[in-house]
């Protein structure tokens, strides 16, 4: 009968050795990945505007009150916006799907005006109003203070219908929130200087 090895044992063995350590640089490289530090580098606008294909949407970002064109100079990053703020997980998990589509389209496709308006018709998959609901507590909480009588309207509706199957999000009505309203203008010059190549 043949003796089992413990750990120690198999470690010990020169395959064994190798094994362990490139089990332990590999389970370091996916910690270092996974820490918040990294988690966040890669939702900023510098990460996301080092794709090319990004360039149009951070610019116009930049020079959006939430871009950190406003008196405090108070930013929000993409992830908060484009990813759910609400649970770890689900943050977690549209960022790996999030950024699989992006590696994908960077390398097979561009973005253009016309993919722009088709991708605007499904906003509300892509912008999430838990990222905006963790800045602007007082929509979510009933105390905005806003002398528009149609912007009060409008929120009371949204909190009425939150948790619903007629729930609406804030990407609903706030349709160019977050790019100063440039985008479509920006994507046209972007196609006309690609044309013009």
């Amino acid at each position: 009968m043949k003796e089992k090895k413990g750990l120690l044992a198999k470690i010990n063995s020169k395959a064994g050795f190798i094994a362990a350590i490139l089990l332990t640089a590999f389970l370091t490289i996916v910690v270092a990945f996974f820490s918040s530090d990294v988690i966040h580098a890669t939702g900023t606008p510098e990460f996301c505007g080092s794709c090319h294909e990004m360039d149009t949407f951070v610019k116009a970002y930049e020079r959006d009150i939430h871009g950190g064109a406003n008196r405090a100079g108070i930013k929000a990053d993409c992830a908060t916006c484009h990813l759910p703020q609400d649970s770890t997980l689900d943050y977690m998990a549209t960022k790996v799907v999030s950024g699989a589509k992006e590696v994908k389209s960077h390398f097979v496709g561009s973005y253009s005006k016309k993919e722009y308006y088709e991708n605007l018709k499904n906003r509300e998959e892509f912008v999430y109003s838990s990222g905006c609901i963790s800045c602007h507590k007082e929509v979510d909480s009933g105390k905005l203070k806003s002398d528009n009588a149609k912007a009060q309207k409008m929120h009371t509706y949204y909190r009425s219908k939150k948790g619903t199957s007629r729930a609406i999000e804030c990407a609903s009505c706030h349709i160019d929130v977050g790019h100063n309203g440039e985008l479509p203008q920006a994507l046209s010059d972007l196609e006309n200087l690609s044309n013009e190549k």
